[in-house]
């Protein structure tokens, strides 16, 4: 142990390090170590909006913010991002049934 190292203990790591991601958008930009302004700015989204997206909290997120995001990052890792590497899609996505008129 040197001087230094006597001086400044270390300190622990920060707790989002320690953490599982929350979601697929947030493994992504811890893997490439993008920070939620970097991707907010690149993606003309809110940090606000950007920050709940990643943690998972939008439960129903547009199409057209998604490949916002999508642009945002590809710009950032400087290669194409696909939407589905940043978000679970639902293949099997229906619309929901109409409702079906009485017969007279």
């Amino acid at each position: 142990m040197n001087a230094r190292a006597a001086k400044h203990p270390r300190r622990p790591a920060a707790i989002w390090r320690t953490c599982l991601p929350l979601s697929p958008l947030d493994a992504f930009c811890r893997r490439y170590g993008i920070t939620t302004p970097q991707l907010a700015g690149a993606a003309n989204v809110t940090r606000q909006h950007t920050s709940r997206i990643r943690a998972g909290k939008v439960p129903n997120l547009t199409i057209s913010t998604a490949k916002l995001l999508a642009l945002g990052a590809s710009c950032i890792v400087r290669r194409k991002v696909a939407v589905g590497e940043l978000f679970d899609l639902e293949v099997d996505y229906r619309p929901p049934a109409r409702a079906q008129r009485k017969a007279r």
